[in-house]
């Protein structure tokens, strides 16, 4: 090695050092297209795909790339809805792109990735509420939190994703995951995001967290909630999107928060907001022949049944599958006869959960 240092002058090791990054970096671009674990530029076929990965990484591959024509967006409110269960109540191909806690920012880019491939008859969109708060820009884990770069159609800024060591380690752990018979599930596409297993009815556990409830919505702003915020946010990132794709129908849903989170609501002080904004919703859709609105947050046998929740706005797993039923009939459709009054019955219920001991008042 002396001998070839001696023989070496210090432009050639610059040069030799410069070639070695080149041919690494290239090396690394070049293993992280072919396995692709975030399946950005084709389904996976070399190994079983897997779904157990980010979702705002793994989202707008499986949008481009797979097979469908029934979409499901939204928030966690959303993540445990079964595909396996939407297909057989709709007959149809449906794909889930749902984004734990994503702002109306997020899902608005999904939707439009799903919807540009021109596949999507039908949107399923669980409107949660908490996601319209704030800036229409916002997004969940703050500034360039979200791989726009995956999203667009260029090729030109897929470095981030191609060059990166956590892409190439993301498919070893699918390989590992393979090798070992390890979260087997997760490689069932009907099983994406999915809670695997059914959760135990516990008031107790509802009833801690209503006690642990600062916890709850913690970035609270009052001034993100405004209504005219609110609705600048679904008029932005939502209704846009609905307006310029009228040959797909949009299915919006208010998942049903269980009663204790619209008592948080009230004791924050966005109530008359949080209705507004729901009346809003209605009055910018209802001339629009491809949406239909369907709301079970007035629905005391769901939201005032505690047995059903795993914390006070999300239901359990196994609770989804009549939800869907439910939705597929359209039981609870909102309509211009009925808007006013449900909306007034939802506020009634509040107020009578407010004067009283929640817990010795629902059932």
């Amino acid at each position: 090695m002396k001998g070839l240092s001696r023989l070496m002058s210090p432009k050639k090791w610059f040069f030799a050092f410069v070639a070695s990054a080149l041919f690494a970096v290239t090396l690394i671009g070049m293993v992280n297209f072919i396995a692709d674990p975030f399946q950005q530029y084709r389904a996976s076929k070399l190994y079983p795909p897997y779904f157990g990965l980010d979702q705002r990484y793994m989202n707008p591959g499986l949008a481009k790339n797979y097979k469908y024509d029934f979409v499901i967006v939204g928030t966690s409110m959303t993540e445990n809805i079964k595909t396996k269960t939407v297909r057989e109540l709709y007959r149809c191909n449906p794909i889930k792109l749902s984004i734990s806690g994503s702002t109306s920012k997020e899902q608005n880019a999904v939707l439009t990735t799903a919807l540009a491939t021109k596949q999507a008859k039908t949107v399923l969109w669980g409107l949660d509420i908490f996601s319209f708060a704030g800036s229409p820009e916002s997004l969940r884990n703050g500034p360039n939190s979200l791989p726009t770069y995956l999203y667009d159609e260029s090729y030109l800024n897929d470095w981030k994703y191609l060059l990166s060591l956590d892409t190439s380690n993301e498919f070893f752990k699918i390989m590992q995951n393979l090798a070992l018979g390890l979260k087997k599930e997760r490689f069932d596409r009907d099983n994406a995001f999915l809670t695997m297993e059914p959760k135990k009815p516990s008031v107790e556990n509802i009833k801690q967290h209503w006690k642990n409830r600062s916890s709850f919505n913690k970035n609270f702003n009052k001034a993100g909630y405004s209504l005219q915020s609110l609705s600048h946010n679904f008029d932005t990132n939502a209704l846009g999107l609905i307006k310029s794709n009228p040959n797909t129908q949009f299915i919006i849903f208010y998942p049903p928060y269980s009663i204790l989170a619209w008592m948080d609501i009230k004791q924050k002080g966005w109530l008359k907001e949080a209705l507004g904004f729901k009346k809003y919703v209605f009055e910018s859709t209802k001339n629009l022949p491809n949406v239909t609105i369907v709301d079970f947050q007035d629905n005391r046998n769901i939201t005032h049944n505690l047995t059903l929740y795993d914390d006070i706005t999300h239901l359990l797993p196994q609770n989804y599958d009549a939800l869907l039923l439910s939705l597929s009939r359209r039981e609870s459709e909102v309509s211009k006869s009925n808007i006013d009054a449900r909306l007034k019955e939802l506020e009634k219920q509040i107020d009578e959960l407010d004067a009283n001991d929640p817990f010795a008042y629902l059932p």
